[in-house]
């Protein structure tokens, strides 16, 4: 999973679905 350091533009949507998928677990 290093390819969110190589795309730091996707990196902010990814964390963000990454985080809301965490938070309703």
């Amino acid at each position: 999973m290093k390819a969110k350091a190589k795309k730091p533009k996707n990196y902010k949507m990814k964390t963000k679905k990454t985080f809301a998928k965490r938070s309703k677990l």
